[in-house]
């Protein structure tokens, strides 16, 4: 295999991909072939078994979820042995074994260009439709804490301070942490929104949490403002309940996204912009401009 040349073994390793109703995977007796390995044994005592050592340590299930041991039984065959022995392996896992791998052979080299890449590609995917949730859901928050605040209004909370002890009952309930305590962990100022500073899981949260209490204070028709405030409390707490029965971390242990909802706004806005400049045939007219100078 290393007298081909890279971009025909890249393929192969490709064509090498399964799909099935639980998605894509490569399977290791395959992997073993691909990477130039000559035994099994080598190939699974040291490969696999470091690529698992390493993808052991990211959680007590990764090892299920990415290396699954199936055995190949021939008609007559005894069970017993290693003679039969196979993984289902996702994407992941293969990035693993080509890491892992022996770096010296040609192979290895090329596998671990196509992993990374594909890898990398997977990544910024994920990412993208991430972004693409926060832009869909932040307009959406915002319009339920919207109302919730005109009803708060109704029930008596009027000053800056009666809000900021409602928000922080909400907070209180959702986060077991106020309004500063969240800032702080995140690393905003008292001036950047939360939510503006949250992904798409914690922001569906705080949607919840809003469209929760609404209907609570209208229920129980809710008039004073110490009434409003514990139900904004009771709001978040039953979302937060609900998460921890669902066995759902809870806001507090989600990651803080890089990008602020602001910044995702002005880049949504540029990627428009282009679009639109491109479908109008602008981009080629500044092209023919340039070469006609």
């Amino acid at each position: 295999m290393s007298d081909n040349l890279p971009i025909p073994a890249l393929i192969r390793f490709e064509e090498a991909r399964h799909t099935d109703e639980q998605g894509e995977y490569w399977t290791a007796r395959e992997l073993q072939t691909l990477l130039g390995y000559k035994s099994w044994q080598n190939f699974e005592k040291t490969a696999i078994k470091e690529a698992m050592d390493v993808c052991r340590k990211e959680g007590p299930d990764a090892i299920e979820r990415n290396f699954n041991d199936i055995v190949k039984i021939s008609p007559g065959e005894s069970p017993r042995g290693r003679k039969g022995a196979d993984y289902r392996l996702t994407r992941h896992a293969g990035y693993l074994i080509a890491m892992s791998a022996d770096g010296t052979k040609t192979e290895v080299a090329l596998a671990k260009i196509y992993f990374a890449v594909q890898v990398e590609q997977m990544e910024l995917l994920t990412q993208f439709e991430e972004e693409l949730l926060r832009l869909k859901a932040m307009p959406e928050l915002l319009e339920q804490d919207k109302q919730l605040a005109i009803l708060a209004r109704s029930a008596g909370i009027i000053t800056d301070l009666e809000f900021a002890a409602f928000w922080n009952a909400g907070y209180l309930g959702l986060y077991h942490e106020v309004a500063k305590q969240i800032r702080q962990r995140k690393g905003i100022t008292a001036k950047q929104d939360i939510g503006d500073h949250s992904g798409s899981d914690e922001i569906a949260a705080l949607i919840f949490k809003a469209s929760l209490a609404r209907q609570l204070i209208k229920q129980k028709g809710i008039t004073t403002k110490d009434g409003a405030i514990a139900t904004h409390f009771e709001a978040g707490e039953r979302v937060r309940q609900t998460l921890e029965d669902a066995k759902l971390p809870t806001p507090e242990h989600l990651a803080t996204p890089v990008k602020s909802y602001a910044q995702l706004l002005k880049e949504q806005k540029i990627r428009l912009r282009l679009e639109l400049e491109d479908s109008l045939g602008l981009w080629a007219q500044l092209e023919n401009k340039s070469v006609e100078e």
